[in-house]
This record gives C-alpha cells, sequence and structure tokens, in this order.
C-alpha cells in the first residue's frame, strides 16, 4: 500500500510538471505569447489587437471571468475578446485599461505600454 502511495506521488507530481512545462498557451512563434496575426496563435485563440498577445476568444459574458463580463470586438477585429468596464472590476491595484480593455497594472513609463502608446503617469493609463 505505501508503495501505491508512492507511485501516485510521483504520477501526479509528474503530470503537473507536463502542464507547467508547457509554458507558452498562445502557440506564437516568439515562445512569449507575443503574434502579429491570428495565424501565429494556437486553436481558439487570436492575436488580441492592441496587446499584440494569444488569447482566448469569446462569444458570450458567460465566457469572461468576472472582472472582464463584456464579451465584444475590440478595435476594429472581427473576434470577440473578454474586455473589462471599470477598475472596480479589477480590484485591488489593477487598472482597467482604457488602450486593451483588459486588467492591467498602472503604466509607470511609456516602455510599459504596447507598441506605439504613451504612458499618462497621473492616470496610469497607456493612451
Amino acid at each position: 500500500m505505501k508503495n501505491m502511495r508512492i507511485v501516485f506521488a510521483f504520477l501526479a507530481a509528474a503530470s503537473l510538471g507536463a502542464f507547467v512545462g508547457c509554458g507558452d498557451l498562445g502557440g506564437s512563434d516568439a515562445g512569449d505569447g507575443s503574434c502579429t496575426t491570428d495565424a501565429t496563435c494556437g486553436t481558439g485563440l487570436a492575436c488580441h489587437p492592441a496587446t499584440k498577445k494569444c488569447v482566448a476568444t469569446c462569444t458570450g459574458g458567460s465566457d469572461c471571468p468576472s472582472s472582464a463580463k463584456t464579451c465584444a470586438p475590440l478595435n476594429g477585429s472581427t473576434k470577440s475578446f473578454c474586455q473589462c468596464s471599470t477598475d472596480a472590476l479589477c480590484g485591488g491595484s489593477l487598472i482597467c485599461s482604457d488602450l486593451t480593455k483588459q486588467c492591467t497594472s498602472k503604466c509607470t513609463s511609456n516602455a510599459s505600454c504596447p507598441s506605439g502608446s504613451t504612458c499618462s503617469v497621473d492616470a496610469g493609463q497607456c493612451t
């Protein structure tokens, strides 16, 4: 019985390691989830038009987490993405980005914003 528990513990740890070891779920060539087109993302994922990261798409609010219950196209995209609408939904220290409509940390410099945007340090928003 003791050997059986050891084998089970080993298999559980190995299974967990396989999931953790998968890394980027976005399937992008860069390995960091970044993308330029939907074709560089995996199945069920699309290239977010503002963040240029592979993210899950949605078909309705029920597909989204409580922090981002709106499911709608963003920035002219034909795909729908989960979007936040208020800072309160993001909770704690995160804000709802006006640019990406995702919960994120306040920006502190232009380097913390997506390419082509600038940081309004007072508001903590990338514009």
